[in-house]
């Protein structure tokens, strides 16, 4: 898996994972799923969460891309704007 991040800096920054380990868990508020994908062996990981109905929109673009049933790329707008930054 190959993963990449640009920054509105115009910085960006790559990471490549090989056997890795991906979990996927709904929070304990049920509101937000979160995914996470962690190098086997290694301390890389990725992670990222979203709420519960952009979660089930993500999947279903997913399943959709797999069973090649796609005309065009599928988009759809998560605004966050008023959520607070969370440390992990």
């Amino acid at each position: 898996m190959n993963a990449k991040l640009d920054y509105s800096s115009g910085q960006s920054y790559s990471q490549s994972f090989s056997n890795l380990k991906v979990k996927v868990t709904r929070t304990s508020s049920g509101k937000r799923v979160s995914f996470s994908f962690k190098a086997n062996g290694d301390s890389s990981y990725a992670s990222y969460s979203l709420p519960l109905d952009k979660s089930r929109l993500l999947a279903h673009a997913i399943l959709t891309a797999c069973e090649g049933e796609l005309l065009q790329p599928v988009e759809f707008q998560v605004d966050e704007s008023s959520a607070k930054p969370i440390a992990a």
